[in-house]
């Protein structure tokens, strides 16, 4: 397990994401923008 920092941006009905593709399950998803923080952060 590790931490995450994510945001979410609205823009009237829509929200900025990042589209990515699990090789394992062969499709396509999307996730807020964001990425890992180290401890103390």
């Amino acid at each position: 397990m590790r931490a995450i920092s994510i945001c979410a941006f609205k823009k009237e009905d829509s929200i900025l994401v990042f589209k990515g593709f699990d090789e394992v399950k062969q499709e396509y998803f999307y996730r807020p923008i964001g990425g890992g923080i180290e401890y103390g952060e």
